[in-house]
């Protein structure tokens, strides 16, 4: 049975996890520094957030995709599958299977209905000219990549609507996939982002970094990954 005195360390863990309570406060610190149980179960539980967040941005680019042919053939079919997936809450942990498998069946489904000869998704006419689906959509990290001669740039490909910005974070390439990264830009409104000297001195030789698209209401709506090294 759970006493009080545990569900107030549960509900403290989840609240660091999702960044509402940070690690150097004294009454989180002290609990993770006399308990070795409370540590591991908030590092699963910041890996369960990061599936959360992108199931959820994967849910948002499909409702985008959809919202986007709203003149294209075939809307009529697609409709009632994306309301339904839109329907209630977000997916919860144990629904994650269930919910990537109903995703992925609306984003074939809008994939065919807009593009049925499978010509790489690049248009459906409308009134208002071509609906533009897939690859066009997505970011991609472009430096450092591989090999380089230094980390002065971190610089990537994708569009950005207005009210959307970019925020990128990078790790030692060694760090673990729930380690916090060694540095976080504030929102960026173009493709590239300089950090300080200060900032690159304490980066090590290999790194992995991600960019990510953050909407108007800062939710998370794409994301790319790179890795890169010094020469």
């Amino acid at each position: 049975m759970t006493t009080e005195h545990e569900q107030h360390d549960e509900e403290l863990l989840a609240q660091v996890a999702m960044g509402e309570r940070g690690e150097d406060e004294p009454e989180v610190r002290a609990l993770l520094e006399s308990c070795a149980h409370c540590r591991e179960e908030l590092d699963s539980l910041r890996a369960a957030t990061e599936l959360l967040e992108d199931a959820g941005a994967q849910e948002r680019r499909v409702f985008a995709e959809a919202r986007a042919m709203s003149r294209a053939p075939g809307e009529a079919r697609v409709a009632p599958l994306v309301h339904q997936l839109s329907r209630g809450p977000g997916p919860r942990p144990l629904l994650l299977p269930i919910a990537g498998v109903a995703l992925a069946a609306a984003a074939i489904l809008v994939f065919f209905l807009v593009d049925p000869l499978g010509d790489g998704g690049s248009s459906t006419l409308d009134d208002n000219g071509p609906v533009i689906l897939g690859p066009s959509d997505e970011l991609s990290c472009d430096l450092p990549i591989g090999e380089v001669s230094d980390f002065t740039i971190f610089r990537w490909s994708g569009d950005a609507a207005p009210g959307h910005d970019f925020v990128v974070r990078v790790w030692s390439a060694e760090a673990s996939a729930i380690a916090r990264p060694l540095l976080e830009s504030p929102h960026v409104q173009g493709n590239e982002w300089a950090p300080s000297a200060d900032e690159l001195a304490g980066l090590p030789s290999e790194i992995r970094w991600d960019v990510r698209l953050f909407d108007e209401a800062d939710r998370r709506v794409s994301q790319a990954r790179g890795e890169a090294s010094l020469r």
